[in-house]
């Protein structure tokens, strides 16, 4: 199969709100390369016009904008039916401050003719903590259960059999939510174990602790901790096996727990918490 050919199965998207500008431009020109399109949406971004003036050389981007924040599931679904539309089988996801090795969508390629894969997805490293990698050279490749959506490809085929994203999820657990149900369709996500990635989650305070121990808080604010709640709520109730629940509750417990201890804000982080609690076991808005 020639590049070209390759090309034309692969498209990109981004979804954008108040984006790091020169994070963002290190995002773009590392994936523009890789790719014949790249889709990128804005969420009403308060910096708009700094992302368009650094987007507007680019003849490979296709730019769209949003009047006001739709989420990024409902973003993501408009990025997979502007591509699917135009004829691309895959659609590589990226985070707005993600930057991907420029051999990325390379070393995807191999897996991207077997009819049962759903997503191809890397390994990630999470930025200010020790990550256990998965050896690469022992297991190059491996079927997984989860991935989160930066970085990862997915077959636009299953995204319009499965009914795309879960829009109601908004922001938080999107990810989960959608692996579990290409799963449930039949279809494997692999895990390409060379590809590594660097991820960042929230803003990561680093406490420490009387006899010389320490934990590491992520600073989330009280908008998207409630997303956390609700949608974590959510998925248990709805994929509770897949998740192997009684862990996915200890883990939700404890650093919600963490949060009213450490952060700043006590009362506007119970507040938060009680909301999600309340409006994701009664599947509210």
């Amino acid at each position: 199969m020639s590049n070209n050919q390759l090309e034309r199965k692969i498209a990109a998207g981004i979804v954008l709100y108040n984006p790091d500008i020169s994070r963002l431009q290190q995002n773009v020109e590392t994936i523009v390369p890789q790719v014949e399109k790249l889709y990128i949406i804005d969420n009403n971004s308060k910096n708009i016009e700094q992302v368009e003036h650094t987007l507007k050389d680019y003849k490979k981007i296709i730019f769209l904008r949003n009047f006001e924040n739709l989420g990024i599931a409902q973003a993501l679904n408009q990025i997979s039916l502007k591509a699917y539309q135009a004829g691309f089988e895959w659609l590589l996801t990226l985070d707005q401050d993600t930057v991907c090795p420029h051999d990325l969508v390379a070393s995807y390629i191999p897996y991207i003719d077997d009819d049962f894969v759903g997503i191809i997805c890397p390994q990630f490293k999470i930025v200010g903590q020790k990550t256990k990698l998965v050896d690469k050279e022992t297991i190059p490749l491996e079927t997984v259960e989860l991935c989160i959506t930066s970085a990862s490809l997915t077959r636009l085929l299953v995204w319009d059999f499965i009914e795309g994203y879960n829009n109601w999820l908004f922001i938080d657990g999107v990810d989960y939510d959608y692996c579990i149900r290409v799963r449930r369709a039949g279809y494997k996500i692999l895990r390409v174990n060379h590809a590594v990635i660097d991820h960042q989650v929230g803003d990561p305070e680093l406490i420490k602790l009387p006899f010389g121990l320490s934990i590491k808080i992520y600073n989330h604010s009280d908008f998207r901790n409630y997303y956390i709640v609700r949608n974590n709520i959510y998925l248990l109730k709805t994929y509770w096996k897949e998740l192997h629940g009684f862990g996915w509750v200890f883990r939700l417990i404890y650093f919600e727990i963490l949060k009213i201890l450490f952060e700043k804000n006590k009362i506007k982080t119970i507040k938060s918490i009680l909301k999600g609690l309340r409006d994701g076991f009664f599947n509210l808005c």
